[in-house]
């Protein structure tokens, strides 16, 4: 579990991370949290951390939410960034962004990151967190959740595109 009030740290390898509030760094305020990865073994590459809540949907039905935050990295040998998923009550997936296409890595200053997403009506949980791959450090400060208008495009994972041809190429192999 985590000493952060309404945070919790799990993922693939929960006890190789360390989460704790940082006095000396920070973005805003007084404080930031920080997500590390303590254990001295390399890392396995599917192997993540992350700090996260989850609360009920209900009250965001129709809206399009924002989970965004300041953060900065030290020495992240794989990846990090903010997460945001959206489950209904069988716990299927109805929405995604953990930033894996656009992460963040090695040392950066503090910089604003954020996660889109549509909640619709079958929707039952809401999870948002920061998830940490491979050795390093990140922390997180100053976040917020808040409805945004249809100008501002969805984060979905699922929604990415690949530039795609329109019709299938050289089937007959001669060119």
């Amino acid at each position: 579990m985590s000493e952060i009030k309404g945070w919790l740290i799990t993922g693939t390898a929960p006890g190789n991370y360390k989460v704790s509030l940082d006095m000396q760094i920070y973005h805003g305020g007084r404080n930031s949290v920080s997500l590390e990865r303590t254990a001295v073994d390399s890392p396995d590459e599917a192997e993540f951390g992350t700090l996260m809540q989850q609360f009920d949907a209900k009250n965001y039905f129709g809206k399009r939410m924002r989970f965004a935050g300041f953060i900065r990295t030290c020495e992240v040998s794989g990846w990090c960034g903010l997460w945001m998923r959206i489950d209904d009550k069988l716990q299927n997936l109805l929405g995604f962004d953990n930033m894996q296409y656009r992460n963040i890595k090695g040392t950066n200053d503090w910089n604003y990151y954020a996660c889109v997403l549509d909640i619709p009506e079958e929707a039952a949980c809401i999870n948002i967190g920061i998830l940490l791959t491979g050795s390093g450090k990140v922390w997180l400060d100053d976040c917020t959740f808040e409805a945004v208008g249809t100008d501002i495009a969805v984060t979905d994972i699922r929604t990415r595109t690949e530039n795609f041809p329109l019709e299938p190429q050289n089937l007959k192999f001669e060119a």
